[in-house]
């Protein structure tokens, strides 16, 4: 079994860390390993893909160089900085697409170097989004399960949904990001190319009550919708106090419900045991 694992807009080596507990950082022909405090373990061997516009994914270094390094790079190339593992990276935001062409393209990129026949789809977040509009146009057929993890629909829905502050910034985003990045909001919306997915194999969704920046009824509502269209092998998750950017690092019972829905995923298309090759054990006393 072979994983694809499409992230969210952060760093790529940071997010994956989170569900893999073998990823690595190359500095001058050697390879370092990253762990994450919260690594789960749920992905095994995987092809990562990397969005077109994060040009760079280093360890952090010193306020000041950052500075300067914006303000070289001009005003459509701005920094932006991480907290998981230490980690930075560059955003070149001009090419940033919000799960539409480019990100489907690169998406498609990294499949075509997976030789697998059996692959599970894995986004998070932006990449989520990118992986459905990716499988309902290229109808890969190798694709075993599909879990989706804080799934945006559209910028409408997240707006309507959104609490205080964020109400506005969605409400200012929506009107900005066409101009400064390569999001088209006339291009078809996932809550369109959601009954594209495949009927024949499992689709977990995982959310949470507690997400601010991608409300949980997104992806209920793209859940209800596979359910009332004839889906029968979709489920959903929804934690109830991680927030979007911890959802397996919380607290324990959410981390113990997550890694529950994935594995019950897992028990559907595969005999193997991810407990046997020492992947996270979650305790069966939660705690908030």
């Amino acid at each position: 079994m072979h994983w694809l694992f499409a992230p969210g807009t952060n760093c790529y080596l940071s997010q994956l860390s989170r569900y893999c507990d073998y990823v690595t950082f190359e500095k001058n022909y050697i390879d370092f390993p990253i762990i994450h405090p919260y690594c789960m373990g749920v992905i095994g061997d995987y092809n990562c893909v990397k969005f077109s516009e994060i040009d760079t994914d280093t360890p952090k270094t010193n306020n000041w160089i950052k500075l300067i390094s914006s303000i070289a790079c001009g005003i459509k190339h701005w920094y932006c900085g991480i907290d998981a593992n230490d980690f930075s990276y560059f955003l070149r935001f001009s090419k940033y697409n919000f799960g539409q062409d480019n990100d489907v393209e690169a998406i498609n990129n990294e499949y075509q170097l997976i030789n697998d026949p059996n692959i599970i789809a894995y986004g998070v977040s932006r990449g989520s989004r990118a992986l459905i509009n990716w499988i309902a146009k290229y109808r890969p057929l190798n694709i075993k399960a599909i879990i989706l993890e804080g799934t945006p629909t559209d910028l409408d829905e997240m707006t309507d949904f959104s609490p205080g502050y964020l109400y506005y910034y969605y409400q200012l985003v929506k009107r900005i990001l066409p101009y400064i990045s390569s999001y088209d909001p006339n291009a078809p919306n996932i809550t369109d190319t959601i009954l594209d997915l495949p009927r024949n194999i499992p689709i977990l969704f995982i959310t949470s009550e507690k997400d601010k920046t991608v409300p949980y009824q997104c992806s209920l509502n793209i859940y209800q919708k596979l359910i009332n269209n004839g889906f029968t092998n979709v489920s959903i998750c929804v934690l109830g106090k991680a927030g979007h950017d911890d959802y397996i690092s919380n607290n324990d019972r959410d981390r113990a419900i997550y890694y529950d829905a994935v594995m019950k995923i897992y028990e559907q298309i595969s005999d193997f045991n991810m407990l046997d090759q020492g992947q996270y054990v979650p305790d069966n006393q939660y705690s908030d």
